[in-house]
């Protein structure tokens, strides 16, 4: 669904403003699932950031499973396999330097939001080798190996990058996708395997 608006208009880029469900604003986590991930919103189109926006906005239209964030630490959620009647897409928070991971576990899609907050801060591959096939989106330029198994980078620059995932009910699997933050509306596809 919101890959193909932005395919409709591709000067298009994806921003997430979700104002109830951006930051997590209680206590300290590492490595947690929040709640259940269900929430409701509405896309909008705006040109606010000096180019054409497809915003998600809290609203009621579609349902979707969303995850949260906080500072300099991880979360996670687990997206079914075969998720719920008309809530087949996964979002989370805009990136400005976070790191995402897609990871088949059992009968589910595991997906981690990891912030690190300040510039000069990054997660270690420890930290990011959570068991076997783990996939990342890391930022370009924050110090990751470059020859690190599973990996694919993102830029940033006057805009945060976004990352969101899609049921294909007719191929029975989640399909990721993200956008660079330097105003590029080109829309790419994350590769990941499942087990």
């Amino acid at each position: 669904m919101i890959k193909a608006r932005l395919k409709e208009d591709t000067r298009c880029h994806l921003h997430i403003k979700l104002r109830n469900y951006e930051k997590i604003q209680t206590g300290k986590m590492s490595g947690l699932q929040i709640g259940n991930g269900k929430i409701s919103f509405d896309l909008a189109n705006s040109t606010e950031w000096g180019t054409t926006n497809l915003v998600v906005q809290d609203g009621s239209t579609y349902q979707c499973y969303y995850l949260h964030w906080y500072n300099n630490t991880g979360l996670y959620l687990d997206l079914p396999v075969h998720p719920e009647k008309n809530r087949n897409t996964f979002l989370t928070a805009d990136l400005t330097g976070c790191c995402v991971g897609v990871q088949c576990i059992g009968t589910d899609i595991r997906v981690r939001h990891f912030n690190m907050f300040g510039q000069s801060r990054r997660f270690s591959e420890a930290e990011l080798c959570r068991g076997p096939n783990c996939y990342w989106l890391l930022p370009a330029g924050k110090g990751y190996n470059e020859n690190m198994n599973n990996r694919t980078f993102y830029n940033l620059s006057n805009t945060n990058a976004a990352f969101w995932g899609e049921y294909d009910g007719l191929q029975s699997k989640w399909n990721f996708y993200f956008q660079n933050g330097t105003n590029d509306t080109t829309v790419y596809e994350f590769a990941y395997h499942e087990n």
